[in-house]
């Protein structure tokens, strides 16, 4: 639809704009609004100049719409009242509405598809001729809601509810799809993220346990339909890390700090096919991807000057490295920063360089995994090779009596991520009365072999370890219980995960050095 937009402007007043009056800045609806906008888009990463503005008007015609023509998010206050309406949950149906108006800026512009028009309420005929990018609007906009902790997925069909009541719709106006049509619709939708949802909690988990093939092949899946600074990022430090684990001829074996909103020292064998030099050009591309969005994102970039260091470039290694040091990174990056240039020092065999910025780590950060990664690539500066951690794998832990060598079967309700001629992965989850299972499978056609991987995950903070851990731990708790057994620490943004790979089993640990959840794992 085209609008005639008249503008002018007074000092303290609001503006007339396409058939509604603009609220001002100072508004208390546009500051709510603008916080749920910002948040979202702190959510997706994304903070380039060109997205949308928002504007709050006074009308009561299309409860919410993107329009291309001027770049902006239109939330209408009638809308904003409606959403104030429901109490606690009002930020959560904001959320909602502003994140589907902002999906359809991102098919208009990043992902080149023609949308026509992009309003809330759409009359029956537009409803079926634009109900795929529709239904991909719902869904992304409920699934960042989730990535910036609104609780919105639930909340939808009441949501409409209110708008139908609110605008004074009946259930069944004459050219619009019915209230029932539109819940129909949501409730597709709601199955769709809760898969995405648990997609992208398991890939997470995943790529903390070092199943890098199985994390790879979620966030790939899940790039079809959410695209997100994190996602792209991740899907490159999966790439990084398969490199780093081919078998080498080079004369050092150095830990790599590699840097994810989940950040791990990996140390698994080798899993995602490709040659060394693929794989790092699959890392480069979906870094840069994450930095488009996000030209300040400190650790896409720490993780590209891995994959130079890789290719040989250590010049653009270091100068990639310097680009994070100048974007007030935090100490345990900066104390990543200085094992990466160490380690590229190392390998202009300027060795006492290199032993002195592995000696910085330390001041930067003092924590386990920096004194573990630094002190260990400086014992390699002197002996040369690194050996594997070897341990004997004993799974002690069982959650609702659920033997994982009894569920190796194939299911209907599995979704197939990648079928090749010569390779077959799927997953599949399940709710338990006390746990989230998923079933990874991945079949070798060329060798008609099955592998099963399971994780399962608490969903009752009653269920404790074998050792009587449970959610709600602390963290000197957890040590103490597993004292003198191998361990890897994994950091993300809410805290870090604890693994014990020879106990298939770990802890994601809250910022409050709390048990948040934990999970076993194994494979077959």
């Amino acid at each position: 639809m085209k609008y005639i937009v008249l503008l002018f402007s007074v000092f303290g007043m609001s503006t007339m704009y396409g058939q509604g009056e603009v609220l001002p800045l100072q508004h208390v609806a546009y500051k709510h609004c603008n916080k749920i906008y910002e948040t979202l888009k702190l959510a997706i990463g994304d903070r380039r100049t060109s997205l949308p503005k928002l504007l709050i008007l006074e009308r009561e015609k299309r409860v919410a719409a993107y329009r291309e023509m001027d770049n902006s998010i239109i939330i209408e206050k009638k809308a904003y009242d409606i959403c104030q309406q429901m109490g606690a949950q009002s930020e959560s149906a904001l959320a909602f509405l502003i994140g589907h108006e902002l999906t359809h800026f991102y098919q208009q512009n990043d992902w080149k598809r023609n949308s026509g028009v992009t309003h809330f309420l759409l009359k029956h005929e537009q409803q079926k001729k634009y109900a795929l990018e529709d239904e991909e609007a719902d869904s992304y906009s409920a699934f960042i809601a989730y990535l910036a902790n609104y609780e919105t997925l639930e909340i939808i069909p009441e949501l409409l509810e209110q708008i139908y009541k609110g605008y004074g719709l009946s259930d069944h106006l004459d050219g619009y799809p019915s209230l029932e049509e539109r819940k129909k619709v949501v409730s597709i939708i709601q199955r769709k993220v809760r898969k995405f949802i648990q997609l992208y909690e398991t890939a997470n988990y995943y790529i903390a346990i070092g199943w890098n093939l199985q994390a790879y092949n979620c966030y790939t899946y899940l790039l079809k339909y959410i695209r997100t600074k994190e996602i792209y990022h991740n899907i490159g430090v999966v790439s990084l890390a398969a490199a780093i684990e081919q078998p080498e001829q080079e004369e050092y074996a150095f830990l790599y700090p590699i840097d994810v909103d989940l950040t791990n020292v990996f140390q698994r064998p080798f899993s995602v096919q490709g040659s060394r030099n693929k794989l790092l050009r699959d890392a480069a591309v979906h870094l840069k991807k994450a930095l488009k969005l996000d030209k300040e994102y400190c650790s896409a970039y720490l993780n590209l000057a891995c994959v130079y260091d890789l290719q040989g470039d250590a010049t653009n290694a270091l100068t990639t490295l310097n680009t994070a040091s100048n974007l007030s990174p935090t100490s345990l990056q900066r104390a990543k920063i200085s094992i990466v240039k160490g380690i590229v020092y190392a390998h202009r065999n300027q060795i006492k360089t290199a032993s002195q910025y592995f000696d910085d780590a330390n001041k930067h950060y003092q924590n386990l995994p920096v004194w573990y990664i630094s002190n260990t690539n400086k014992r390699i500066l002197s002996s040369e090779k690194r050996s594997r951690e070897k341990y004997d794998i004993v799974i002690e832990d069982r959650m609702d009596e659920i033997n994982f060598r009894k569920e190796r079967q194939r299911t209907a309700s599995a979704i197939q991520l990648t079928k090749s001629g010569f390779l077959t992965l799927e997953v599949d989850f399940f709710t338990k009365r006390r746990s989230y299972l998923s079933k990874f499978f991945l079949r070798n056609e060329t060798t008609s072999s099955d592998s099963y991987f399971f994780l399962q995950r608490t969903r009752n903070r009653s269920v404790e370890t074998s050792k009587g851990i449970k959610v709600g731990a602390a963290l000197t708790f957890v040590q103490k219980a597993y004292e003198g057994i191998y361990f890897q620490v994994v950091h993300h943004h809410k805290g870090f995960f604890l693994v014990y790979p020879s106990k298939g089993l770990i802890f994601q640990i809250d910022t409050n050095n709390r048990v948040r959840e934990w999970a076993v794992f194994a494979e077959y």
